[in-house]
């Protein structure tokens, strides 16, 4: 009997995993289809020059959004989880949201003020780019909506409540999506673009807010007890070095490129890096995972870790390798000729290719990540993380200003190989202090099978492109068999099993 019961709540641990996982990974695509709609609209109506502004603009306000963010959504949901995993432990869970929540809204008003008071010597002193004021001082509007939205669904997400986070994406992003039509009818400018992020934002909020005060309205009212402040800081405080970090990471390219190149080439490479992070975004659930491995040791903790693991390089690696190719003629179709102008082509597609590994190293570092997290172990990717900041900078200013020299567009291949070097070092040795910090070890195979099905689907590609005039019709078909090539040789190598496809069922 105790078997069976144990066996029970293994399955009902599982069903709630991959039930969340669904409705994480439904959120994730909603949030990247009516970002990439978003961009495509922004991105077409602006043209390279004014959309490479917007990237710049979204870049420092993205960045400072994660300053402002002081790492305390993740440790939201780490410690809500904790709390509502005791006894009574509501008016617990309370007591620490309403602390960390008024340490973010008061560091972000704080922050949002500097931005506007100092857009102007931004814009202009440090990057010689007038019409980047004026959206920098709305975004300093955003941040403070922004800011209110993500402690929300932090803890929708604390909850266990997926499904809100998918209704919340799908309000923003329909709202967004219609506003910007409005907005840039009457004023095709960069600050209609963050007005309209800003409202659409708010709407959200509203709703948001309705849902949680109707469902859990114990986090909201009642008696609040002394947390623990010390702990609590200390969590966020790595986690603030980590977030910045990776954010800068993720970042620094752009920054650099705009201080040295024409706001155009910041918008080619605007484009290639919305292809590349949608799509690794795409595949990036470690934040719904967060919880359940909070709670999770020994052996279930080790299964949960290499499934999770099996499942990111099953989808990430093919991705990853058929966007290196196909990248050109994803963003000829998607965004227009005008962002892969002829005489740009080879060193466009080189940086695209470059930029691809993205695809497979943010699932992976960031889980890695998450398991550090949820055991409280956030100094380590923190550290980790910083470092690999600091390398990519110092490659950036190395080997950026030698590329530029022989053209502005051998620029962007400079930029993308500082990066990619910058992520390979963060890759390699987080994943080895999984290994010998946790205990916790991949399986190689996890690895290796994706890579071999996917070298075969890159050749099946390759003829396509060489073979084929590769216009709209002949790339999908080259995509459509290249997909069931992958999966076909993955299933004849044992790389994906009828046990991976089960799943599915645990949904039902």
């Amino acid at each position: 009997m105790a078997y069976d019961l144990e066996k029970h709540k293994r399955d009902l641990l599982k069903q709630k995993v991959v039930k969340n996982s669904v409705y994480n990974s439904f959120a994730i695509l909603v949030s990247k289809f009516g970002g990439f709609i978003f961009t495509i609209i922004v991105a077409r109506l602006l043209f390279p020059e004014l959309f490479g502004i917007y990237t710049l603009a979204l870049a420092l306000i993205l960045t400072l959004a994660t300053i402002t963010e002081l790492g305390i959504n993740t440790t939201i949901i780490r410690f809500i989880a904790d709390s509502l995993g005791k006894k009574n432990g509501k008016q617990e869970a309370r007591s620490r949201l309403k602390f960390l929540f008024t340490i973010r809204i008061l560091f972000t008003f704080a922050i949002s003020i500097l931005l506007f008071i100092f857009s102007k010597q931004i814009a202009i002193g440090v990057f010689s780019k007038p019409l980047l004021q004026l959206p920098l001082q709305i975004g300093a509007i955003y941040l403070i909506v922004n800011s209110i939205q993500q402690v929300i669904l932090s803890i929708f997400v604390a909850l266990q409540k997926i499904k809100h986070v998918v209704t919340s994406e799908i309000i923003f992003q329909v709202s967004r999506i219609a506003l910007i039509f409005i907005f840039l009818y009457f004023f095709k400018s960069v600050s209609s673009v963050f007005i309209t992020l800003s409202i659409a934002i708010g709407l959200t909020i509203l709703v948001m807010y309705l849902i949680l005060a109707k469902e859990d309205k114990y986090l909201l009212k009642g008696k609040t007890l002394p947390v623990e402040r010390r702990r609590l800081l200390s969590f966020f405080s790595w986690m603030t070095l980590s977030a910045i970090s990776l954010m800068i990471l993720t970042r620094i390219d752009t920054f650099i490129l705009g201080a040295f190149l024409k706001s155009q080439f910041i918008g080619y490479y605007g484009a290639i890096f919305t292809i590349i992070s949608t799509a690794a975004l795409a595949i990036t659930f470690s934040g719904v995972l967060l919880p359940v491995f909070t709670q999770l040791q020994g052996r279930n903790l080790k299964t949960l870790f290499q499934k999770t693991f099996h499942y990111i390089c099953l989808f990430s690696i093919p991705l990853a390798l058929g966007l290196a190719i196909m990248i050109p003629w994803i963003i000829r179709v998607i965004f227009g000729a005008v962002y892969v102008p002829t005489a740009y082509t080879t060193q466009l597609t080189i940086t695209a290719a470059l930029l691809a590994f993205i695809v497979i190293e943010t699932p992976i570092t960031n889980f890695f990540a998450m398991v550090f997290t949820a055991k409280e172990k956030t100094k380590t990717p923190a550290l980790l993380a910083f470092f690999s900041l600091v390398l990519i900078i110092v490659l950036s200013f190395l080997i950026i200003p030698p590329f530029i020299r022989i053209s502005p567009q051998h620029g962007l291949i400079g930029a993308a190989l500082a990066v990619v070097i910058g992520r390979v070092f963060y890759l390699i040795i987080l994943a080895v202090l999984t290994k010998t910090n946790l205990k916790l070890l991949s399986k190689p195979m996890s690895i290796i099978k994706p890579v071999i099905a996917s070298i075969i689907m890159v050749f099946v590609l390759l003829c396509f492109v060489n073979f084929t005039s590769l216009n709209l019709f002949w790339g999908i078909i080259s995509i459509i068999v290249a997909i069931a090539v992958y999966f076909l040789v993955m299933v004849l190598i044992k790389g994906a099993t009828v046990d991976d496809l089960k799943l599915i069922k645990l949904i039902r």
